[in-house]
């Protein structure tokens, strides 16, 4: 294939480069079969690449900028408000989020609670397990899960004889009449 937005040379892969000087293979993080640069979705978690670096997608076509992209003459995108920053690390592991499928997707809590728990603006009053669908910091839908065991608490009734003391529950009751 040559490539005709260049100078006429053999560019097989279409990535804009002479196959006589491409000596290293483009990143390509989801094995998709699609090239990091090309991807939207370079890591395959659904949440397009645009919106896990932090940068807007007004119209969530996975593109920078609005439905109608518009770039200046050096091809950088100008109708996007922002996207020419370092890409976000949320998790702080020195890869950018868009290539790598992190933590962000869902989370799950633990909790144990007396009569009810208030979660995500539900109140819980039985034991199980709750999801809350939400949006990731990142901008990605995520899934938030609940693992609850609520402890009800125990009432009961006591009926005892005694001459002169009883104690109870650590409390000594002392010649006393219902």
């Amino acid at each position: 294939m040559v490539d005709s937005n260049d100078t006429g040379y053999a560019d097989a892969d279409g990535d804009g480069m002479s196959d006589n000087t491409e000596t290293t293979t483009e990143p390509e993080s989801d094995s998709d079969g699609i090239a990091d640069y090309l991807d939207l979705d370079s890591d395959g978690d659904g949440c397009n690449d645009v919106v896990e670096a932090g940068y807007t997608d007004d119209n969530g076509d996975g593109i920078l900028g609005a439905a109608s992209t518009t770039f200046n003459a050096n091809g950088t995108v100008s109708s996007g408000i922002d996207g020419y920053t370092t890409p976000a690390d949320i998790d702080g592991n020195t890869v950018a989020d868009y290539t790598e499928v992190g933590p962000n997707n869902a989370s799950t809590e633990t909790h144990t609670a007396c009569t009810s728990y208030d979660w995500n603006g539900t109140t819980y009053t039985t034991s199980g397990t709750y999801t809350y669908p939400t949006t990731n910091i990142a901008g990605c839908d995520s899934v938030a899960t609940l693992i609850l065991t609520i402890n009800l608490p125990t009432t009961g009734d006591t009926t005892a004889v005694a001459c002169d003391s009883l104690v109870w529950y650590g409390s000594t009751y002392i010649n006393w009449y219902i």
